[in-house]
């Protein structure tokens, strides 16, 4: 059932995730055609206007695309779970789990997408830019330059620089990214789910308990981060300071996971026991 629930969670969500990505894309291949045509170096006033303000546009979504997609995601949640339309979700021959599950995971999904879209797109311009102001230097050369920059010289400076090796330094970022965007995902399911215990006012309420959950979660990371402050002297050496972090790193890591169950436990006992729908 849990598989036919992340179906039907797809088909119901993918179309505006899939179109500002879309747009996304679209929007950096012209702009890098655009980069290989004369219109960068004409003298008219209106069209350097135009290209300022689609440089800017640029910007401003690649800013904004993941909040977009995070408060659609978001509002689909509270819809569909605290709403009237809650009345026919929970009435299905599923548990809370699946269905927090089912939207999690495509929550997660379209996160992970979204940003992978993103990266491509600055990458893309990036290299596009530098290509053409270096004289057409090629993306096969540059790839060639950065590879030889992966050399065993640079491994052993990693490894000397941060106490662990450049895949561990990898592996380690890799998992950060994901439980970054679980933490989130269920940190604000968690907080619908508290406000939802009010009985009027519920979007102010889930605003106000992820306020409150993020205040809180914040004091308890400065309280884990000031020890190690504290035990680094004053004239600590850059490689002390990288290699008193990283434990901190596997600290927070563990404490992340820890906090994406009890988000997730506490979402699945409000909607069991708390249910308070509209």
């Amino acid at each position: 059932m849990l598989g036919k629930l992340i179906k039907h969670e797809w088909r119901s969500v993918w179309k505006i995730p899939g179109s500002v990505n879309l747009f996304l894309l679209l929007y950096t291949l012209a702009g890098i055609i655009s980069f290989h045509s004369p219109i960068w170096e004409s003298d008219n006033k209106i069209i350097e206007a135009l290209l300022i303000f689609a440089s800017s546009f640029y910007f401003i979504m690649i800013t904004l695309i993941s909040f977009i997609v995070m408060i659609y995601l978001t509002v689909r949640f509270y819809k569909n779970l605290y709403t009237d339309e809650g009345y026919l979700m929970h009435t299905l021959p599923v548990s809370q789990k699946e269905l927090i599950l089912s939207k999690l995971l495509v929550a997660f999904i379209w996160t992970l997408i979204t940003g992978i879209v993103i990266i491509v797109s600055v990458a893309s311009v990036m290299i596009t830019a530098v290509s053409i102001g270096n004289n057409g230097i090629s993306v096969a050369q540059m790839w060639d330059a950065f590879m030889q920059m992966i050399n065993v010289q640079f491994l052993e400076w990693f490894r000397e620089l941060f106490g662990i090796s450049f895949f561990h330094g990898i592996m380690l970022f890799l998992a950060f990214s994901i439980i970054s965007i679980l933490y989130g995902i269920l940190m604000i399911y968690a907080s619908i789910s508290l406000g939802q215990l009010m009985q009027k006012h519920k979007i102010l309420g889930s605003v106000l308990g992820y306020i409150g959950i993020h205040t809180v979660l914040q004091l308890i990371n400065t309280l884990t981060l000031t020890p190690l402050m504290l035990n680094m002297s004053n004239d600590a050496t850059v490689t002390e300071v990288f290699h008193s972090f990283i434990p901190y790193c596997y600290f927070s890591l563990g404490e992340s996971i820890i906090f994406c169950i009890v988000f997730f436990f506490l979402t699945e006992y409000l909607m069991k026991k708390k249910l308070n729908l509209d």
